[in-house]
């Protein structure tokens, strides 16, 4: 097991975006009868340790297909992951005599991530010197832990947190202007977001009967009306 690094101490003021993260079984995936887990129950009840298991390797980095990008992971216990993830930028540099000279940077961000049960949750340190959007930073952390835990017959998603206050003000604020809204909806797969589904829009009920794992839901009005 890794030597343990002690969490980055509180610095300078920064600030930090948070996205929810999701694990849920594929159930497109033939399960091996003779592998380890048999049954969706059975992964199900083992998932987060899987999770856990991978980020938790000294060996595991984060990989992206834009750009040069380096991590190292920091410190981890049972649920706390924290990682630092650097990215190659090339600087040039004017001179007086107008002649350029370029030096290559390595800014880089803190990555944590809580993978408690009824938390999953990935704060995402904001630097625009190392990436334009923390949301590019979410989606290569989707891409590269989806990646692995393929293996493991389940899928992993990351979605920014949703702000119900913020939404329903944005619809005040263009009231009667909105023409349509599409929400990307994950299959739920823990009991605090289950509960919050009404019953016409089960999620997880049309996940157990049909296997899907993403579900657009579009509201839209007729020509010329407005939301």
């Amino acid at each position: 097991m890794m030597s343990q690094k002690l969490p980055p101490e509180a610095g300078k003021m920064t600030s930090f975006q948070v996205f929810r993260d999701q694990l849920v079984i594929d159930k497109a995936i033939q399960l091996d009868i003779e592998g380890k887990y048999s049954t969706p129950e059975q992964i199900r009840a083992v998932k987060n340790d899987i999770f856990q298991e991978l980020i938790s390797n000294e060996k595991f980095h984060f990989h992206s297909s834009k750009s040069e990008i380096t991590s190292e992971l920091m410190y981890s216990d049972a649920n706390l992951s924290y990682f630092k993830v650097g990215v190659k930028r090339n600087l040039k540099n004017i001179s007086k005599g107008f002649s350029e000279d370029a030096k290559e940077s390595s800014p880089n961000i803190i990555v944590v991530i809580n993978n408690e049960p009824n938390v999953q949750k990935i704060a995402i340190q904001t630097n625009t010197n190392a990436f334009k959007s923390s949301n590019i930073v979410s989606h290569f952390n989707e891409e590269t832990i989806d990646r692995k835990l393929k293996s493991k017959k389940l899928s992993f998603f990351v979605e920014p947190m949703f702000d119900k206050q913020e939404f329903w003000n944005m619809v005040e604020k263009y009231q009667k202007r909105i023409k349509k809204v599409t929400f990307d909806l994950i299959s739920p797969n823990r009991p605090e977001v289950s509960k919050n589904l009404t019953v016409d829009l089960n999620l997880k009920q049309l996940y157990e009967d049909t296997g899907t794992l993403k579900t657009e839901l579009e509201l839209g009005t007729n020509e010329g009306k407005g939301i």
